[in-house]
């Protein structure tokens, strides 16, 4: 059977973060999680939060500022750590070929924790109303976006024509915005695949490994 896989190539910033392999973990992160589905810590919530052009981020902005009563100066005060955020995630990216996975993880974990003590400084006693919105806000944010995503897939697919058919299997597949080393890459939906293309197999559970042994 003829298997035929139709990939649109949508840039598309909030799911990146999202659903994309954009999180780091490292044996020294502090960050108490709640059921796996704390962000802070582990992936760029403020770069995504304050900095992404979207009107349903733009409207949880008015509510964040609203919920914690932040003044106009804590709330421009976490917009540049949020551009120090980027920043320092994408100097790490950079260098990401030179690193092993212990390395890179390490690297993000000490850049996020110094985030963490740019906002505790900035908020003062509101830190921690603040990490609890953003669990809350998190939840909600995937819901959303989820939804999104499933009725975009929905219309997409029947845009380009794709349907069920016994002679074919046709998927679509979202791809991310990602900066990447070259002008000619895009992030698919599937970790493993840069673990493997960057030789970290331990990363690979040994289950997945024989899926991903040969990697372009």
């Amino acid at each position: 059977m003829k298997r035929m896989l139709i990939i649109s190539l949508v840039t598309v910033l909030t799911f990146s973060l999202i659903f994309g392999a954009s999180g780091f973990v490292s044996s020294e992160t502090k960050y108490t999680t709640v059921n796996g589905e704390d962000p802070w810590g582990e992936k760029e919530v403020l770069n995504y939060l304050l900095q992404t052009a979207d009107e349903k981020l733009q409207q949880d902005v008015q509510r964040l500022q609203v919920a914690l009563d932040l003044s106009s100066k804590q709330m421009d005060g976490l917009k540049e750590v949020a551009l120090l955020e980027r920043k320092s995630i994408m100097s790490i990216a950079g260098k990401g070929h030179l690193l092993n996975a212990l390395e890179f993880n390490d690297q993000a974990s000490r850049a996020f924790a110094g985030i963490d003590r740019e906002v505790q400084e900035s908020l003062g006693e509101k830190y921690e109303d603040f990490r609890k919105w953003v669990r809350d806000w998190w939840q909600e944010e995937k819901k959303y976006r989820q939804k999104w995503l499933t009725e975009q897939r929905q219309k997409t697919k029947s845009d380009v024509g794709i349907m069920t058919s016994d002679r074919t299997e046709r998927e679509l597949v979202f791809a991310t915005q990602y900066h990447g080393f070259t002008t000619v890459e895009v992030a698919l939906p599937d970790k493993y695949v840069k673990f493997a293309n960057r030789g970290w197999w331990g990363n690979i559970p040994e289950t997945y490994r024989h899926h991903y042994s040969n990697p372009p």
